[in-house]
């Protein structure tokens, strides 16, 4: 299954295009409720587990929520600095969709030192593909804490998350 492991977020963007790449065109996030997940090949054929994320990487990788932001909400504004020699990209609504992802991370380079992202909530809702997008997203904040900025959008909602299948 792809690496989940500190220091390997970097490797894990490259296995994520490989294992999705033959995947349908999107439909510009647009869902009947219960597409979460599903457009992977592997999810049909019932190898999920052994291809993508076994369920025990996920529940552990998404335990790293609690070490990035505080319980009671204090840390929902945030300062970002960016240094004359640094960029900030911001990026937001991904809406499941980790071909835009991927490719944000192509064309513009990995978070770094020099290469700051924020992530403007709307992640994990709609798209086949929220749960591989956040545990990427948490991978690379926990590689480049100083890098990684993630926000909640009002799709991280747990009404809106559950209306669109991501429960």
């Amino acid at each position: 299954s792809s690496d989940l492991q500190p220091g390997r977020s970097s490797e894990l963007c490259s296995e994520l295009a490989k294992i999705f790449q033959n995947d349908p065109k999107t439909d510009s996030g647009r869902t009947n409720g219960r597409t979460a997940g599903l457009s992977c090949a592997s999810f049909a054929k019932g190898r999920y587990a052994e291809d993508v994320f076994s369920p025990k990487a996920v529940v552990d990788h998404l335990g790293l929520a609690t070490t990035f932001w505080q319980p009671d909400g204090a840390d929902n504004v945030i300062s970002v600095s960016v240094c004359d020699q640094s960029q900030l990209n911001i990026v937001g609504d991904t809406h499941g969709q980790l071909q835009d992802v991927l490719w944000v991370f192509f064309k513009y380079g990995l978070p770094s030192d020099t290469n700051q992202y924020l992530f403007n909530g709307d992640i994990v809702d709609r798209g086949g593909h929220a749960l591989e997008i956040i545990l990427l997203l948490f991978a690379l904040k926990r590689d480049q804490p100083a890098a990684v900025h993630i926000l909640r959008g009002n799709h991280e909602d747990s009404n809106c998350v559950i209306h669109y299948g991501f429960k």
